[in-house]
């Protein structure tokens, strides 16, 4: 049986609106520093909101979540940093829970001028959030 083309595109963008909705924490998540420009050797703040419906975890040690500063260097991003979230045993460690709509502050010392991103791991989830590029300038 022949179908005329237009019945046969109807179909292909009816298929096409059935996409799942992206994934990963870019879609609940988002964060960002509370500048775009910083001097050697100052806190780089940050801050992560849950823009989800769903509670989300941040590893953290000693309240401090897991992060890795990334620096920008010939072209590519290059691990400048990384914050673990596994502690020695007199220090807490776990799971700061992220409920829908709170923002967890954070920070983090930045020595060398250069760009860079903050990259935070997402529990439960295989990708990580990362911040807006920001720049660290000389003093």
């Amino acid at each position: 049986m022949r179908y005329p083309r237009s019945f046969l595109a109807a179909v292909i963008v009816a298929l096409a609106a059935c996409d799942p909705p992206p994934t990963g924490p870019g879609t609940y998540m988002a964060a960002r520093t509370l500048s775009l420009e910083y001097s050697s050797g100052q806190m780089v703040v940050f801050d992560v909101e849950n823009q989800g419906d769903d509670v989300v975890g941040l590893p953290h040690c000693d309240h401090r979540i897991a992060m890795a500063l990334d620096r920008r260097a010939g072209g590519q991003w290059i691990e400048a940093y990384r914050r673990s979230s596994f502690c020695i045993a007199v220090l807490p460690s776990g799971v700061v829970s992220l409920h829908p709509g709170e923002v967890h502050r954070d920070s983090v010392p930045v020595m060398q001028p250069g760009t860079y991103r903050i990259r935070l791991p997402v529990e439960d989830d295989l990708s990580s959030l990362d911040t807006n590029v920001f720049t660290v300038s000389a003093r």
